[in-house]
């Protein structure tokens, strides 16, 4: 072997945390070669970007670059807040409606997999091939259990599912001790323990499932009871057991299925889709919020079903022309500043609409609205129809542009070579919902755009949440952090505010209860199959010793905290009558502090943390 291959194999196994070891003329050189740097450039070479286009050599040019590095994670944060409020709620609020679910079933269903699927899919991403996946998942579960859960008991006054809220906090449980026993106890991750894993929550669902069959069930027979009690002639005992049992089955079919529900008010986000200018929305009166701060607020009753069809023929009339106001709704559709909210924000409010205009008129363009809430359920003729042509050619174009990874420089090209062919049966397809098509209704086939919002959604929530991923990285790597306290803090910390997005919209809608066991559902998935499956593609974790870096520094501290939090949780609900109240909230909130305080004391050296240390037996 002569020298050149020497070198390659010293590249081709040395890690590119190894770039800040050495002196800064040599980083752009090592950045090129190391084969480790090509596991965090996804949409952009970081490392080169820094050291070679750039030209840092000085250490206070890197802590300015990490200003701009924050910025770029606060901007992909607003990316997933703007898309999860405005087209991925909506979206999974119609699939829990025609998958004809219960309001529950459907948020730890598909709500939790709404939450969790970009980050499951970050996992299969080179960049997490060797990093500490159990205390990424723990901590993300903790964070979203405590920080996001603590918001939903603040701003809302509710009573959970009782059973339900009980069986999942006992499934976390479990599940957080037996995934301790998977990885801890053999030091290595067997394909029976992923697949164990993944079973565990496989049951979690048919339970869910078969509990809602049983509910149904259960109502049918109520039914049955109360069309035979009627017939008896009327007695006080009579009376008393009927208005029992009618109670009863209006409890169980309030909770049977799930409804769209009127919105007294809406909670944007920053950023709000034109298209809720017109759905009769009022503005959240945000002082409410902070009336009476630490005190509980009263319990709010639910909101009565809405009649969805009205606000798909509330334009329709059979005397307009198909095509009236074609041009006009179009470029009110694509208005980027809400002037309503314009007029109602302060100058402080008005710069930050400026600010994110350019992001809401690209992904108004980019994604479909479909939305029960809004009038003609947020059918836009002509952007409907360029969306069939812009959608499918940017998906497959990103996508392959990902896969390829062919770079200009420092940032990834995307390829045309496929998408292009989209052409041949999006453009036909446009052209026909143009001449089939109304302005004043939408088809009856407008429900299949959610595919197109789905798909495209979830494709940018995931590059979203992969540019996080490796910005978080980067600097931790600049501030001399270890991964595993990046991963116990910073990226647990901005996946529970991704999640408390989508939640929050939620809880502010009337689905409180919904947003909660959304919450639960998202954390027994990241407990059970989300390192199953993640693991389980993972050749490496299958090594010997690959617990000691699959747990890190702090996944036994997370770990503890995480039951410390459920048995917590366990107290107050049996104590509260799975009430909620803010006590509860600002109790939550802290305790996450004190975890964050804990991992910043462990980090520099202040206190020991929950781990063994290694030990070398002496020859």
């Amino acid at each position: 072997m002569n020298h050149t291959d020497t070198l390659h194999e010293i590249y081709a196994h040395m890690s590119c945390f190894s770039l800040m070891t050495v002196s800064f003329p040599n980083r752009c050189e090592l950045s090129k070669l190391v084969e480790n740097c090509k596991h965090f450039s996804s949409f952009i070479k970081y490392f080169e970007l820094m050291y070679c286009y750039m030209g840092i050599n000085q250490r206070y040019q890197e802590y300015i670059l990490l200003l701009l590095f924050l910025l770029m994670g606060a901007c992909c944060m607003i990316v997933i807040a703007h898309i999860v409020d405005n087209y991925l709620g909506a979206v999974l609020k119609i699939l829990g409606v025609k998958l004809y679910m219960n309001e529950y079933v459907t948020a730890v269903v598909l709500v939790s997999f709404g939450n969790v699927m970009p980050d499951l899919i970050v996992n299969f991403m080179p960049v997490r091939m060797h990093i500490d996946l159990f205390t990424i998942f723990v901590a993300n579960a903790l964070a979203t259990l405590l920080f996001s859960g603590g918001i939903i008991c603040y701003i809302k006054s509710f009573q959970m599912y009782e059973h339900a809220t009980v069986r999942d906090l006992l499934f976390m449980i479990f599940s957080c001790t037996f995934l301790e026993l998977c990885i801890v106890e053999d030091k290595t991750v067997t394909n029976a323990e992923c697949y164990s894993l993944i079973a565990v929550y496989v049951c979690y669902l048919l339970i869910n499932i078969i509990d809602m069959s049983l509910v149904r069930h259960s109502i049918k027979t109520l039914r049955a009871q109360i069309r035979a009690l009627s017939k008896r002639p009327p007695g006080p005992a009579r009376n008393r057991l009927l208005g029992k049992k009618q109670q009863l089955l209006l409890k169980m079919e309030q909770e049977n299925r799930f409804i769209i529900r009127h919105q007294s008010y809406k909670l944007r986000f920053g950023v709000t889709n034109t298209n809720t200018r017109a759905s009769g929305r009022d503005v959240l009166d945000t002082q409410s919020l902070g009336t009476h701060a630490f005190s509980t607020r009263r319990s709010e009753p639910l909101l009565p079903a809405m009649d969805t069809n009205q606000m798909r023929y509330i334009l329709h009339s059979p005397r307009n022309s198909k095509n009236r106001f074609l041009f006009t709704e179009f470029f009110e559709a694509i208005i980027p500043i809400d002037m309503l909210k314009w007029r109602t924000s302060g100058c402080c409010g008005r710069f930050y609409l400026i600010l994110v205009a350019p992001l809401n008129l690209i992904l108004t363009l980019l994604i479909p609205s479909v939305d029960f809430l809004l009038h003609k359920h947020g059918w836009s003729k002509l952007l409907n129809c360029l969306q069939i042509i812009i959608n499918p050619f940017l998906f497959i174009a990103i996508i392959e542009g990902m896969v390829r990874k062919t770079y200009y420089r420092w940032y990834l090209l995307l390829d045309f070579t496929h998408a292009k062919w989209s052409f041949c049966v999006t453009v036909p397809l446009a052209i026909f919902v143009l001449i089939h098509a109304r302005t004043d209704m939408p088809p009856a086939y407008h429900v299949v755009f959610t595919i197109l919002t789905l798909s495209i959604s979830l494709l940018l929530l995931t590059i979203c949440a992969t540019e996080l991923e490796v910005i978080s990285i980067i600097i931790g790597l600049i501030l001399n952090l270890s991964e595993s306290f990046i991963s116990a803090i910073y990226r647990s910390f901005a996946q529970s505010l991704s999640d408390m997005v989508l939640n929050v919209a939620l809880a502010l809608e009337g689905y409180e209860r919904m947003a909660y066991a959304a919450i639960m559902g998202s954390a027994i998935f990241n407990l059970t199959a989300g390192i199953g499956i993640s693991c389980l593609f993972n050749p490496l974790t299958r090594g010997a010793g690959s617990s000691r870096w699959l747990l890190g520094d702090h996944g036994t501290n997370s770990y503890f905290f995480l039951l410390i939090a459920l048995i917590t949780m366990l107290m107050w609900v049996s104590n509260f009558n799975f009430h909620t109240r803010r006590s509860v909230a600002i109790f939550s909130i802290i305790l996450y502090f004190i975890y964050v305080m804990y991992a910043v004391l462990v980090e520099f050296s202040f206190i020991h943390a929950f781990k063994t240390d290694s030990m070398m037996e002496p020859k």
